[in-house]
């Protein structure tokens, strides 16, 4: 399924609390380390900082399926479960995905 044009992520986005509603992100400003944290703490229900590697704080695959399902959400496009398996900490994981969006 292709992702929605990113007038309609942006749409999506500012219609959140955390959205912005006087002016519209870009995708890197969507993506941030401390974004993926707080995913990694809401799959796991516990504190996670952006240096904090998925797998030492006991995370699994089906947790790892419901960071990257979310993740995917909010980048608009479905992501390989395989890229935290290469980028195990929010802040690697972020930059990744802001260099590819670049």
């Amino acid at each position: 399924m292709p992702a929605p044009p990113l007038s309609a992520r942006l749409v999506l986005f500012r219609s959140t609390p955390y959205g912005d509603t006087d002016h519209a992100p870009t995708d890197s400003q969507m993506i941030s380390a401390e974004r993926i944290a707080r995913m990694f703490s809401e799959a796991m229900a516990l504190p996670c900082g952006t240096g904090d590697n998925f797998f030492d704080l006991g995370g699994d695959s089906l947790l790892a399926e419901a960071v990257m399902t979310a993740l995917s959400g909010l980048v608009g496009q479905e992501l390989e479960l395989a890229l935290l398996l290469d980028f195990q900490t929010p802040e690697e994981l972020a930059a990744h995905l802001i260099r590819i969006e670049g």
